[in-house]
């Protein structure tokens, strides 16, 4: 996209190149230029400051403030690029000074902004943020969400650097707020990145390559290719971290593709040492170091001096791992020195332990110790607490190296106090465990040096030298696998209780779903009884008596007037008795099968609730065992009770059908409907199955429930159980 806008740029400036340099022609020159010169920040910063101070020549003949001020802005910007910090300042201040003569605010805010960057390189974060704060105020004043939402994440990152990640991803979402409010699809897929980065700081990997794969999809869907290659460099980063170098590898390359396609020579010294930085890891000193000159040629080429210190000490690390300890020395100290010129504390507190470690190696303990302790103190001053640690872990082989034991377990003592204030290791342990290590091995280097007497014990000291640093790192890597396991068990425990816990809960409803059949049992066998009491028992009663009045009676008329009555009594009963038979236990159900079972019952539900109610069957074949069969008739006959009393519906229907090896029984209605996530303790209450009653029951018999549920939109439930295999599939499986 940057080069479709500078050759954009450039032919709006062709057709102006024969117009006057004066009036709205020349000032239209002058914003072209300035444009130009904005595009190339990040890309190419000589080219940045060319154009600038073009547009800035013109600007000045034509008495062009806004113009001047804009140049001055793009001035300061290349020289931030090149790390010429004081200059863009300078420059960045006299913009701003214009913008204010001129009540130009949003020039105002953009000079805020980037002082704000500047000071944020100086690792000032207090003026950082005050210039940040300022501009932030002057864009939300004028309603420009665009650059609310740059200055939401610039603040963001600054809270990423001072440690406060969680306030930096407040920042962040911010952002990603202001960006979704315009739609500015390149802001999110920038702020998904950031948002990425922040959780990978804080250690999620998981989120973190969740946003970073987000940003990279919208990214590809708007083919901004820078947006691509921050999103593919940082996806590699998070992949280097978990481990998966082929993945990091990968994404890397494809940064470096995208950024030789769009000419960002500063993406390619990015590309590049990074792409080292995993042939380093891999062992293949050969390629990393191919990759980091590369890097280096071309930061050097466009003065980019970030760029060169990294690569520099990139490379010193690698001679470091060669054992080319001079050329390593020279490499760091070539980065130092430009870290220290860039104010970049941080790294220029490593690129001391570096040097230090490095004349370690040489055996110059004096230059070694002064490099370490420069080293702690830079780093003590950043707040870089693992950097601390591995100072006084060097500093303890130093004096180690020189035989000044006490000394050694001094800073020994102290990089096991920040290892375990990093790492939450019991203090007390380690330091016992290392004064008993100090002083069996000073006992032991004594005896060893007072019998070395020719070369060959010499070699025999260096050997062991070597065991012992071998061992050390055994060591170190049981202490890891260790915390790995550790960390397992308590995850697994942690899924044990939680299964546990589980099981409980489902006891527990079995035992209330035993006592509720227990209790509805009872309450059919006394529902039996009170209507073989006030119906079948009375009406046989009255027929006797009626009977015993025939005797007592002499006339005919009124004998037959009698049995009649008598007739009528005992029809009445043997209806009663039928429609109790049914109710217990339909004939039809065991005569005729589950379809007309149940096409019956939505009948007999219809005439005694005066509720529509339809069957409806694909007619295939359903082969069921007799407890499937009744337990499914029981099921319907309990939710279409179910209906009646809760449901308040006007039609209802049950469909059979076949499925496979399954059948599936739906049972619908129109009515108030419910949440079906609070059902349990509800249906354990109420009379007969309920649902959960109805679901152990399927799941005992391979089968299972479903329900889909409503407030205002009716109730469905499937009911879905396995069909009885047949002859004919038993004996083909036997085959």
């Amino acid at each position: 996209m940057a080069a479709g806008k500078v050759a954009k740029i450039r032919k709006q400036l062709r057709a102006l190149r024969n117009k006057p340099n004066e009036g709205p022609k020349g000032r239209r020159k002058v914003d072209l230029l300035n444009e130009l010169a904005g595009v190339h920040d990040r890309i190419d910063p000589k080219k940045t400051e060319r154009y600038a101070h073009k547009a800035l020549s013109l600007a000045m003949s034509l008495g062009y403030k806004k113009g001047i001020s804009k140049s001055y802005l793009n001035i300061g910007i290349a020289y931030r690029s090149t790390g010429n910090f004081k200059q863009a300042l300078e420059y960045h201040h006299k913009s701003m000074n214009i913008s204010k003569e001129l009540k130009d605010r949003e020039g105002v805010a953009q000079s805020c902004k980037c002082i704000g960057n500047i000071h944020a390189y100086l690792g000032d974060i207090s003026k950082t943020l005050k210039y940040y704060n300022k501009a932030l105020r002057i864009f939300e004043s004028m309603g420009n969400d665009k650059e609310i939402a740059t200055m939401q994440s610039n603040i963001g990152v600054t809270c990423d650097h001072m440690g406060k990640l969680n306030q930096a991803l407040k920042h962040y979402f911010k952002a990603l707020e202001a960006a979704e409010r315009i739609r500015d699809i390149e802001g999110l897929a920038m702020y998904n990145d950031n948002i990425g980065v922040a959780y990978g700081n804080l250690g999620d990997y998981e989120k973190a390559l969740r946003y970073m794969l987000k940003a990279l999809a919208i990214a590809e869907d708007i083919e901004e290719k820078e947006c691509i290659a921050r999103s593919c460099n940082n996806i590699g980063a998070i992949y280097r971290l978990l481990g998966n170098h082929k993945e990091a590898l990968r994404y890397h390359r494809r940064t470096l593709h995208i950024c030789e396609e769009t000419a960002n020579r500063i993406g390619i010294v990015f590309s590049h040492n990074n792409i080292g930085i995993i042939y380093e890891i891999l062992g293949d000193y050969k390629q990393a170091l191919k990759s980091q000159y590369e890097s280096l040629q071309i930061a050097e080429a466009i003065g980019f001096k970030e760029g060169i210190a990294n690569s520099l000490a990139q490379i010193g690390g690698i001679y470091l791992h060669q054992g080319h300890y001079q050329q390593a020395l020279e490499k760091f100290q070539k980065s130092l020195q430009i870290f220290e010129e860039i104010k970049e504390k941080s790294k220029a507190a490593r690129c001391n332990l570096n040097i230090g470690m490095t004349y370690l190696k040489l055996g110059n303990h004096n230059s070694a110790s002064v490099f370490l302790n420069e080293a702690i103190l830079r780093a003590q001053e950043t707040g870089n607490k693992d950097l601390v640690m591995h100072g006084y872990k060097h500093l303890c082989q130093l004096y180690e190296a020189q035989k000044n034991y006490d000394q050694a377990l001094q800073y020994h003592k102290k990089y096991r106090d920040f290892e375990n204030e990093i790492y939450d290791v019991q203090k007390n342990k380690q330091i016992t465990e290392m004064k008993t290590k100090y002083e069996t091995e000073k006992k032991d280097k004594e005896a060893e040096i007072y019998h070395l007497k020719n070369v060959k014990l010499t070699r025999e000291v260096k050997e062991r030298k070597k065991i012992e640093k071998e061992l050390e790192k055994h060591r170190d890597q049981l202490e890891i696998l260790v915390r790995k396991r550790t960390a397992e068990l308590e995850m697994e425990l942690a899924k044990r209780k939680r299964a546990e816990k589980e099981l409980l809960k489902h006891q527990k409803q079995l035992m209330a779903l035993t006592n509720a059949l227990a209790l509805v049992e009872e309450k059919q066998r006394r529902k039996t009884a009170n209507y073989l009491h006030d119906n079948i028992s009375q009406s046989l009663s009255l027929a006797i008596l009626k009977i015993h009045s025939l005797q007592q009676n002499s006339s005919v008329q009124s004998v037959k007037e009698e049995l009649a009555e008598i007739k009528d009594i005992v029809a009445q009963t043997n209806q009663r008795t039928r429609s109790l038979t049914f109710e217990i236990s339909p004939p039809v159900l065991y005569e005729l099968g589950l379809e007309p079972a149940l096409e019956w019952l939505a009948n007999e539900f219809q005439k005694q609730h005066g509720i529509k109610c339809s069957f409806g069957d694909d007619g295939s074949s359903k082969p069921l065992s007799d407890e499937t069969r009744i337990m499914l008739f029981q099921a319907v006959r309990e939710l279409l009770t179910n209906v009646s009393k809760h449901a308040k519906a006007q039609t209802t229907k049950v469909t059979v059908a076949r499925r496979g090896i399954t059948i599936r029984v739906i049972v619908e209605d129109d009515g108030t409907g419910f949440n079906p996530g609070k059902m349990h303790p509800k249906m354990m209450k109420n009379e007969g199955f309920g649902l959960f009653n109805i679901k152990e029951r399927l799941r005992h018999l391979g089968g299972k429930l479903e329900v889909e549920s409503d407030r205002g939109h009716g109730t469905v439930v499937v009911l879905i159980a396995p069909l009885k295999r047949t002859l004919r599939k038993t004996r083909r499986k036997k085959r």
